[in-house]
């Protein structure tokens, strides 16, 4: 049996005893993902996951997906310097030049959430419904409470998915084209689109409770997510969990976005507390990286997707221009109160022009 299926099993075995007197709560059936013929093949049927209306919302938040990846604003390409490189051979040493150039990358989408059948983002429907079930029935078990979100009626709490960008590639495809020919290079990443690197299901204690941070890590709490221009304060950073202090829907989501994304980004000097999740690479593809992506309350930009075209526009760090308005909050409702953005990632390379890169100027 191969390992796919193995883990699969594995984990409908661990969840299956905790849903099975839980009518709120998702069956999942192997069979409904592996051919019945050959035992050992994963399938994706999308029958067994997308309803027809789903179908039809995939399509069109997979075009949304790739023309706002494209967006020259967001990728915000910028010439900050230039490269030395050297090459040395028995007969010569040539000395060549090449651009440091800074730009965003849309690495992942994250959607922020009350209830796992309210998700916004189609193409993660299947990476939420493993998690939860792995993540819902583990914590359940070592916790003895319930893991579903079902029953938040309050904004207080919020669960978050990261997962690698669907049309990450097809960015790449395009905008390393275009910066090729114009002979600027192009920073590559290597986040894996349709991975998932943070779910707050699985990360089911420290998300919940952030105890660990709250004891080594007080001071953290003092950074803050502010509007400079309102001074408004939209939260803080830490402790990073799924309760926020604002009752803003959008304002909310928007923090609890950000405290998930600082987890999976690994910036340094910040605590890891004893959250579960996989590390969202920071290498590039061909270029020579010169410093790492990072994000926090000041870095990385945010692009709203589904809270209107308008916003959709722009990327930025939160706040998110135009919320804060001098009256108060000029914010866009979504029914259900789910929301999801595209996260874009600060890349800074220039490219390989020789053997050996003598100093970077920028």
């Amino acid at each position: 049996m191969k390992l796919t299926k193995l883990l699969f099993i594995m984990a409908i075995a661990i969840c299956g005893p905790h849903y099975a007197n839980a009518n709120e709560n998702p069956t999942i059936n192997t069979s409904d993902y592996f051919d019945s013929e050959n035992n050992d093949d994963f399938v994706f049927d999308k029958d067994n996951v997308f309803s027809e209306d789903e179908e039809d919302s995939l399509t069109k938040q997979l075009a949304t997906d790739y023309s706002s990846s494209i967006n020259m604003e967001c990728v915000d390409v910028k010439v900050l310097g230039v490269c030395v490189w050297i090459t040395v051979t028995p007969f010569s040493v040539d000395i060549d030049y090449s651009p440091v150039v800074s730009m965003y990358s849309p690495d992942a989408k994250v959607e922020v959430f009350h209830t796992k059948d309210n998700t916004p983002y189609v193409p993660a429907k299947l990476n939420n419904k493993l998690a939860s079930a792995i993540g819902g029935g583990i914590g359940s078990s070592l916790t003895g409470f319930s893991m579903d979100n079902l029953s938040s009626s309050t904004e207080g709490y919020r669960s978050v998915h990261i997962m690698g960008n669907p049309v990450l590639s097809a960015h790449q495809q395009t905008i390393g084209t275009l910066l090729d020919a114009m002979e600027l290079g192009y920073c590559s990443s290597t986040v894996q689109p349709f991975m998932t690197y943070f779910h707050s299901d699985i990360d089911f204690y420290e998300w919940r409770s952030g105890m660990m941070e709250q004891i080594f890590y007080p001071m953290n709490i003092l950074r803050r997510i502010t509007n400079s221009s309102t001074g408004s304060l939209w939260g803080t950073l830490y402790p990073r969990t799924g309760w926020t202090m604002n009752s803003s829907p959008y304002i909310g989501a928007s923090v609890a976005a950000v405290r998930a994304a600082s987890i999976v980004n690994e910036n340094q000097g910040d605590s890891r507390g004893l959250h579960i999740y996989t590390a969202m690479p920071k290498n590039i593809n061909g270029a020579r990286k010169l410093e790492d992506p990072k994000v926090d309350q000041a870095n990385g930009k945010w692009q709203p997707m589904n809270i209107g075209a308008s916003y959709m526009q722009k990327c930025s760090t939160f706040p998110t221009p135009n919320i804060n308005i001098g009256i108060g909050t000029n914010e866009p409702i979504k029914v259900g109160r789910a929301y999801y953005y595209t996260l874009w990632r600060n890349y800074i390379c220039c490219t390989r022009e020789g053997n050996s890169l003598v100093s970077a100027v920028y």
